[in-house]
């Protein structure tokens, strides 16, 4: 008795990570194997939240619920005959007569029910009541612990869903706002130039937040699929300080490039090493007064032939030694002063950290402490193929519009993203038609014979998804199809392109981009 009683115990090591249900299978198993179970029935909530059911489980055979045809008289049976803890009964099954002993037993705030069933005429003996006690006694714990994980799970898919609500409500306001910059650009904006760049870098600045958010759940959960290739570290190093160059130029910052060899390639994701540099550059801006230096190096590590490393040094505020070890530390900031009040949300880093890792790389930090600077230094694997073979990329052209004008349809159901977007199309030689709901929109695509149609996911009464279906089936001029929304995961990339989009853009689009992808649909068959 005592060896099965310890047998039992060991079973919990295999519960961990384990759902309610798998972890009822696993102790019936283990009873079965020490008295002789015919059927189980067992009243519990699965997964927890739900309204508690009856769980059957014949001999070897899954849980079953509900249980059906003369096994669901024999659960009713037992459940009200047999309702008293610790009583043994005689009930009719399938099977012929069965003693049932019910036992019953909490899990955190729920009680539950077992009936184990037996055709032996000595079931239960008195071991066979205490091994049982014992058994659920220990499935209600680890029901407990899965109940703790599930809602745990369920929390961080909320919070996962509400960030990505939160990213839709916030894009939508910013993508009329840089559009209607992007016009006023174009227009000209004559005395009102440095208030409209004011504009812009805070606009900028509210939009790297909202990715940040978004992204810091997807890199946490390590859900982030890297499209690893050789990158041109050069390239990715320019590229990244052009992508921080606003908040460079606001604050007036000097910033030295050190690039080291023109083949010097890394193998990375090159969005994601592009984002990683950035991250840098924007923390060493923050935490450098106005006029200081930046330093952007790169090169071959000495020690180690096939890494490369980029480093970042400011001669900034610095980091006092509190604060050094936890500096990669999600939302971790240290204090701030009335000079640090836009210090950001404290992820930057922590994605920094965990998107070097996902490469394969590395991230450290020194500081000699506070006004003394910092010094960033990544360090990457080096490409698999032959250095030069990948030469920088050559700028991006946009080519000559085509002499008559391309049709566009647009529909959004916000009335300024409406406007703003219409006009800078138009802007750019393209005759558009601006609808505000789906319905309208499949009325007068015919007529209208769009060459291209952008299209918002949100819409009322019909989703984008459902959109595009509708309108590829009026559509009779091979017409570009390009997602414009404020749903900016990959997943919903993913979801997008499934749909039948040919193109898929979060807002606020970069109109250069935007326009670039448009463009580039004139060389499609059909088109014009």
């Amino acid at each position: 008795m005592l060896r099965d009683l310890l047998s039992l115990l060991s079973l919990t090591g295999l519960w961990a990570g384990k759902d309610g249900a798998t972890i009822l299978e696993i102790m019936v198993s283990a009873v079965s194997s020490v008295a002789p179970i015919a059927a189980t029935v067992a009243h519990v909530a699965l997964p927890p939240g739900k309204q508690a059911s009856h769980y059957l489980k014949i001999a070897n055979n899954p849980f079953e619920v509900p249980p059906q045809g003369d096994w669901h008289d024999f659960v009713e049976d037992c459940t009200t005959r047999a309702y008293q803890a610790g009583h043994v009964h005689r009930i009719n099954s399938p099977q012929g007569p069965l003693r049932v002993l019910c036992l019953k037993m909490q899990a955190g705030g729920q009680g539950f029910r077992m009936w184990f069933c037996s055709e032996a005429p000595s079931f239960p003996s008195a071991n066979h009541v205490i091994f049982l006690r014992a058994a659920v006694s220990l499935a209600a714990a680890g029901l407990h612990t899965a109940s703790i994980d599930y809602e745990r799970v369920q929390a961080g898919r909320a919070k996962d869903e509400f960030l990505a609500m939160l990213g839709h409500e916030l894009r939508n306001p910013l993508a009329p706002m840089v559009t209607a910059l992007d016009l006023i650009s174009l227009k000209g904006s004559g005395h009102l130039a440095k208030e409209h760049a004011i504009i812009g870098r805070q606009a900028d600045h509210l939009l790297r937040l909202v990715d940040d958010l978004l992204d810091i759940t997807r890199v946490t959960r390590d859900v982030v699929v890297l499209n690893l290739q050789n990158v041109n570290i050069r390239t990715a190093l320019v590229e990244a300080v052009e992508n921080a160059g606003a908040l460079i130029e606001e604050k007036h910052h000097r910033v030295m490039l050190e690039l080291g060899p023109e083949g010097l390639q890394a193998l990375g994701d090159p969005d994601r090493l592009r984002q990683i540099f950035v991250n840098l550059l924007i923390n060493a801006c923050k935490y450098t007064d106005a006029g200081g230096t930046i330093t952007v190096s790169a090169g071959y590590e000495a020690d180690a032939e096939n890494m490369l490393f980029v480093s970042v040094q400011d001669n900034g505020t610095g980091i006092d030694d509190a604060l050094l070890p936890k500096i990669f530390d999600l939302f971790e900031q240290g204090l701030r002063d009335s000079n640090r009040a836009q210090g950001g949300l404290g992820i930057g880093l922590a994605i920094v950290r965990k998107l070097v890792n996902l490469h394969g790389g590395s991230v450290v930090v020194q500081s000699e402490g506070k006004g003394k600077g910092a010094l960033f230094t990544v360090r990457l694997p080096v490409a698999m193929q032959p250095a030069g073979t990948f030469p920088c990329p050559a700028p991006v052209v946009l080519p000559v519009l085509a002499p008559i004008r391309r049709r566009v349809l647009l529909v959004d159901d916000s009335l300024d993203i409406l406007d703003t977007m219409s006009d800078f199309l138009r802007v750019h030689d393209f005759e558009v038609l601006g609808i505000a709901h789906p319905m309208e929109a499949i009325e007068k695509a015919p007529a209208f014979n769009a060459d291209i149609y952008v299209l918002d996911i949100g819409l009322p009464d019909m989703d984008g998804y459902q959109l595009v279906k509708r309108l590829r089936q009026l559509d009779t001029n091979n017409a570009q199809f390009i997602a414009l929304t404020g749903y900016g995961r990959q997943s919903d990339k993913q979801r997008a392109m499934a749909a039948g989009f040919d193109a898929h853009f979060a807002k606020p689009v970069d109109t250069k981009v935007l326009l670039q992808s448009m463009h580039g649909s004139a060389a499609l068959p059909g088109k014009r």
